[in-house]
């Protein structure tokens, strides 16, 4: 399964426990998957996507906000291919109407309501990151990690994708734009920054994936440049490397940073920052001797294997 695939997917099947947060989602897919059509006099809110699993998180948003009882219509897009399209259609007048006000859609009696999300830069960053995964849901994809670095968003606004790049600042991040056949593409490719987006929106398995493929990415990097070791000892270093990162990440997901004791944590952060060194390498940054390192490490590695 592709990696933006794994990532939506966990995204999507977040808990959803607060009001805000599910009006903030929902705020982003109307904008990217949604549709306002005005028929008899009345607003119809339509939702499309060829995502099994994006299409279910706006079911149960909805049913969580407005009690809503409908269903999802499966259609295929031709039969020249075999994707199926998931759509949503909200006919109930005060669903569509209160589901308009709620995300920001205001003069609900003109067929294009005025967008005021633009306009309010007081947004909690709660709203905004639970705005980011909405968009990131809706629009956006990031490339497998052992191919390249790239999130992007595909955007049908150039004002929407102004918002996202300034929503996307508002945490660190920085991002570029550029038009591309009438859509607006919002991108970011450090790899750092991507990791940064991946924690902000709480996808924590796939950042740990990311992290570890980035990793290895980087030592495979590393070992092409080391022509002056043995292949015994640079294997074995590189093995030994391999199974201290998978420990710590085991140990980070499972008890947090904060938990852990400051001198473990100490060496952790020195492993994963520098992959390819060796105990006597990490020793002398530490300035402690290698069987210090060796002991350290031993205390990382038991607590992996309790898990």
């Amino acid at each position: 399964m592709a990696f933006s695939t794994e990532l939506k997917n966990e995204l999507s099947r977040r808990e959803i426990v607060e009001k805000d947060s599910a009006i903030s989602e929902l705020s982003a897919f109307i904008r990217t998957n949604g549709t306002i059509v005005f028929s008899n006099f009345a607003f119809i809110i339509r939702f499309e996507t060829t995502n099994n699993s994006i299409i279910r998180r706006i079911f149960k948003l909805f049913k969580f906000l407005y009690s809503y009882d409908g269903k999802i219509i499966v259609s295929k897009i031709s039969n020249l291919r075999k994707n199926n399209v998931y759509k949503i259609v909200i006919e109930d007048e005060e669903i569509s109407k209160k589901f308009l006000e709620d995300t920001f859609f205001s003069d609900l009696d003109s067929l294009f309501p005025k967008d005021n999300l633009y306009e309010d830069s007081a947004k909690s960053r709660n709203f905004i990151k639970n705005f980011l995964c909405g968009i990131f849901l809706g629009a956006g994809s990031i490339a497998n990690p052992d191919r390249s670095y790239h999130l992007e968003f595909t955007l049908n606004s150039n004002e929407l994708a102004k918002l996202v790049i300034k929503y996307l600042k508002l945490f660190g991040i920085k991002a570029k734009s550029l038009e591309k056949k009438g859509q607006y593409i919002v991108y970011v490719k450090d790899s750092a920054m991507i990791s940064d987006f991946l924690s902000l929106i709480g996808t924590v398995n796939s950042l740990f994936k990311f992290e570890e493929t980035k990793m290895i990415k980087e030592i495979k990097n590393n070992t092409n440049r080391l022509t002056n070791c043995e292949t015994a000892n640079l294997d074995k270093t590189l093995n030994t490397a391999f199974a201290q990162i998978d420990a710590i990440n085991k140990v980070y997901k499972r008890y947090g940073k904060k938990n852990l004791d400051k001198n473990l944590l100490e060496l952790c952060e020195l492993r994963l920052k520098n992959p390819t060194f060796s105990l006597k390498e990490l020793a002398g940054i530490l300035k402690i001797s290698k069987s210090g390192v060796n002991h350290r490490f031993k205390k990382i590695m038991d607590m992996a294997n309790k898990i």
